[in-house]
């Protein structure tokens, strides 16, 4: 299973280089990204024009690539949080959080029973297909 890549990098102290994309909707950015030698980098959702199909392929590449991708959502619809994560984002950035209520909604999106509500897609990029 591909794990984090830059965990290990920031808790040993090491530093890590990423970018944001924004305009470039083609997969084959996250391989240009590994070979430029980025750690990550963050499919910006909120301001560029990607649909969700393509956001899967780029996150698909990535995996592939073994670079970490990271996914900046539009808004904190459980579709998003939780489709990201199963399309294998490793990480989100969330916009407008405003209240220990949006934070306490958000983790209950992202985990999955008892302490949230994400539903179980066993067949999805997130765990390489592996169940």
């Amino acid at each position: 299973m591909f794990r984090n890549p830059i965990k290990k990098k920031i808790k040993t102290g090491h530093t890590i280089y990423g970018t944001m994309l924004q305009e470039m909707a083609t997969p084959t950015t996250a391989q240009i990204f590994n070979r430029a030698g980025f750690d990550f980098f963050m499919i910006d959702c909120e301001h560029g024009p990607f649909d969700q199909g393509v956001v899967r392929e780029i996150l698909r590449v990535a995996r592939l690539e073994q670079i970490c991708p990271l996914v900046r959502i539009r808004n904190l619809d459980y579709s998003l949080v939780a489709g990201n994560l199963d399309a294998g984002a490793m990480g989100l950035m969330l916009p407008r959080v405003e209240s220990v209520e949006d934070t306490k909604g958000l983790v209950q999106y992202m985990k999955y029973p008892p302490i949230g509500v994400r539903g179980l897609s066993s067949d999805a990029p997130h765990s390489d297909y592996i169940f």
